[in-house]
């Protein structure tokens, strides 16, 4: 059988299957067999050199995203725009975004943000009160398209499935 990973070369170690891919090149399983009869394993990361203009722009477009978001963030600053405490805050909806096992979930959720804003500029404090107990019972109550529930495993009650979300166990090598 012809070896499918010809170009990468690393001497005294076979490539066993590619295990993912970026922008900037691939990763590689490998293993060698040494002397006494053991098995090594490890990872190879292969870097992509670009070929051309167009490669080096688009390596380098998340990168120069994230300069130019911090840059504008520090300006917005000191021009007395926002204050830090909102950048913080909405750097932490941002990851939070991430942290989200639904994509349908995140725009409910940013959606529900907005009602909250509107609703403590209205009424201030009593405002927020209602904005979060509209939005735990929006959560509470609405089915998603697939699933059991927004607040699965919390309700409805499954003991047994909110312990292994809280407490996750390592994964073996077995179970991939």
């Amino acid at each position: 059988m012809k070896n499918q990973f010809e170009d990468i070369q690393f001497p005294g170690w076979e490539i066993v299957r590619k295990l993912g891919e970026g922008s900037f090149g691939g990763v590689y399983e490998i293993q060698r067999t040494l002397p006494d009869g053991r098995v090594e394993r490890g990872a190879l990361k292969k870097l992509s050199v670009p070929r051309d203009r167009e490669e080096i722009e688009e390596m380098l477009s998340n990168s120069f995203s994230m300069i130019g978001a911090l840059i504008l963030g520090d300006f917005a600053v000191q021009a007395r725009w926002l204050v830090p405490e909102v950048l913080v805050y909405m750097a932490f909806v941002a990851i939070a975004n991430y942290a989200q096992h639904s994509y349908e979930m995140g725009y409910a959720t940013k959606l529900c943000r907005m009602v909250l804003l509107v609703l403590i500029w209205l009424w201030d404090w009593w405002g927020f009160a209602a904005g979060v107990v509209l939005t735990l019972v929006l959560i509470a109550t609405t089915k998603p398209l697939v699933g059991k529930g927004y607040l699965y495993p919390l309700i409805p009650f499954d003991r047994r499935k909110l312990l292994r979300l809280l407490y996750r166990r390592p994964i073996n090598r077995h179970n991939s």
